[in-house]
């Protein structure tokens, strides 16, 4: 059987392993003040994962909904409950005890001037309240898009190709939203990453040819990519509260750009073969997203942990990631069809 006529991308659930993997790690970072060069190279491979989720995510789009030709309506159905239910019900338990415990909700510091209804408001609009709960505001804004997206397929691959790269570079000059409080910024700097994935999946014979055979030149590429950020000095995500202001370049999109096609490259040796312990990630992928910035919080005010150098920041990574882990495993278990409502698909 060809590789890639197998019903079940084993290579793609890998990649999103490691994506979710990457993105546990990066908020493990408490305390790692990352002076050294090898500590800003490594958290400059480890940073950006939210790249890889939503390149993935573009790449569903199209191998999934778009291929079966699921209509509009249905796809935003199933999209909401998947992400926006447990999106909703999570960040109300998480306010309503943190209320409970404190007499107050989780205010971000840029929130402090509003009323304590209009910031309840705001961390749901924002996502701000919980690590890594700013993704779901912006993705959702993504999914309402899809009719756009579903008009860039049928575009030319010229056309295509010229558009995303046009994004992509427009996204190095945006950067990221500061604080991750702006979902619109989001979609302006995250969006061309949705569309790489896209033209992925579109022409993914042909990639797979060319990513194989030169994996060895893409590899010493991104290390190149990660050598120039720590040449400009570029420690982690570039982050300001406008888009549209000139503060330089982030390098971070071509890095990441870089590492996903070395990704692909390296795990499509087991495009066939399901790895064990990256299936029960990847299955796992959307509880440990959910959970484990409770588990961040917890850890901190039980332990005071703090990560000094890189083997610390690992070990408590790896704390963090199998908690969160069994903790969504438990859920399954004990919620059964309804865990879905809390920790996600």
């Amino acid at each position: 059987m060809n590789k890639l006529s197998h019903p079940r991308l084993y290579y793609f659930e890998n990649f999103r392993a490691l994506a979710i993997l990457l993105i546990v790690f990066a908020h493990c970072y408490y305390g790692w003040d990352r002076n050294l060069s090898y500590e800003k190279l490594i958290s400059n491979a480890i940073d950006g994962g939210t790249i890889l989720f939503v390149f993935i995510s573009g790449f569903f789009l199209h191998r999934v909904f778009y291929r079966r030709g699921i209509v509009y309506k249905d796809f935003i159905r199933k999209k909401f409950v998947a992400v926006g239910v447990p999106f909703i019900v999570m960040s109300f338990l998480y306010m309503f005890l943190f209320w409970v415990v404190t007499g107050d909700v989780p205010t971000h510091h840029t929130f402090e001037e509003y009323s304590m209804s209009e910031v309840v408001l705001l961390n749901f609009l924002t996502g701000r309240h919980l690590a890594a709960y700013w993704y779901i505001p912006f993705i959702l804004i993504i999914f309402l898009l899809t009719p756009i997206f579903y008009s860039f397929i049928k575009l030319k691959p010229s056309y295509q190709i010229w558009i995303t790269s046009i994004l992509l570079v427009c996204a190095s000059f945006f950067w990221r939203p500061i604080y991750g409080i702006n979902p619109i910024h989001s979609v302006l700097y995250f969006a061309p990453f949705y569309f790489l994935g896209i033209i992925y999946s579109l022409n993914e014979t042909k990639f797979i040819y060319f990513l194989t055979k030169y994996k060895v030149v893409l590899f010493f590429l991104w290390l190149l990519s990660l050598l120039l950020m720590l040449n400009f000095g570029q420690i982690g995500n570039a982050n300001k509260i406008n888009p549209f202001s000139y503060e330089g370049v982030d390098l971070m999109v071509l890095q990441k750009s870089i590492m996903i096609f070395l990704i692909i490259a390296l795990m499509y040796n087991y495009a066939n073969q399901r790895i064990s312990f990256l299936s029960l990630i990847a299955d796992y992928s959307f509880p440990v997203f959910f959970i484990h910035g409770w588990v961040i919080l917890l850890s901190n005010s039980l332990f005071d942990i703090e990560s000094h150098n890189f083997i610390e920041v690992s070990l408590n990574f790896g704390c963090v990631f199998f908690v969160s882990l069994l903790l969504g495993v438990v859920a399954r278990r004990v919620l059964g069809r309804n865990s879905r409502y809390f920790v996600g698909a």
